[in-house]
């Protein structure tokens, strides 16, 4: 009797054993995938720090698909991640919209031949790596912000959306509107306009905006942007918020894009 309660016990312990090497075989394996939303941290080329742009550079993982955003152009393809930590990068796209900022468009022929480059991956904690031959970009997961105000935010200007096409100029981060009851401020480096608006409440819905250019107080002599915002602006006839960023659309397809 003796004897077999010694086996019994050493075959529970044996079964205890495996049960918890599965389970953290299977921890260790969920801990290590790659899917999931990441925005880049950091990129080092030849063991230099790239400067990252002010707009989030978005990298999206679904399997053995990726995209994301590359600075004003929307990007991705086809990847697999290899549980040695091989990385192999199928084909990628880019969308081919014109951007304003010459240096933007230069990080993202960078950082698109970072990323088509990289040859091995790892997870750990938080961040997500991709390693190249003489590159490593560095990933921390994106988490959604919660909605900004559209009123009392100070939101600045930063694209001009036309169709497919997206403007980013020198300045425009000197653009910013501020939404009180009822009425508009807008404000550039040398002039300042305010007028009536009204907003559907509720971070989403009809907007509609009247200014006149010829109520701007002057600074100085420069009108950088004003009468391009005042007929834009005029043109509004809805908003969106999504987390820190605020989208004002017009029937004709020229938005705004500005964030809080």
């Amino acid at each position: 009797m003796q004897r077999t309660n010694v086996v019994s016990l050493a075959v529970l312990l044996a079964l205890l054993l495996v049960a918890c090497g599965r389970d953290s075989s299977s921890g260790a394996a969920t801990a290590a995938s790659p899917d999931g939303a990441w925005v880049l941290d950091r990129l080092v080329t030849n063991g230099d720090t790239v400067p990252l742009p002010d707009i989030a550079i978005d990298f999206d993982v679904e399997g053995e698909t990726f995209g994301g955003s590359a600075g004003c152009n929307s990007m991705g393809g086809r990847a697999t991640f290899e549980g040695d930590g091989s990385l192999v990068i199928g084909e990628a796209f880019m969308t081919e919209m014109a951007c304003m900022d010459t240096t933007l468009m230069d990080f993202e022929q960078w950082y698109m031949a970072a990323l088509t480059g990289a040859t091995g991956w790892a997870v750990e904690a938080d961040r997500l790596t991709l390693q190249g031959p003489d590159t490593t970009l560095t990933y921390v997961v994106r988490t959604a912000p919660p909605d900004a105000s559209l009123i009392g935010t100070v939101w600045t200007l930063d694209t001009f959306l036309d169709g497919e096409a997206a403007m980013n100029a020198a300045g425009m981060e000197q653009v910013t509107l501020t939404f009180d009851e009822g009425t508009i401020a807008a404000k550039g480096r040398c002039w300042t306009l305010t007028g009536p608006a009204t907003i559907e409440p509720g971070g989403d819905g009809n907007a509609r905006i009247d200014l006149d250019a010829a109520d701007a107080v002057f600074t100085c002599d420069e009108r950088a942007f004003l009468d391009e915002m005042v007929d834009r602006l005029n043109r509004v006839t809805e908003y969106a918020i999504a987390g820190p960023r605020l989208t004002l659309g017009t029937a004709g397809n020229h938005s705004l894009s500005l964030r809080g």
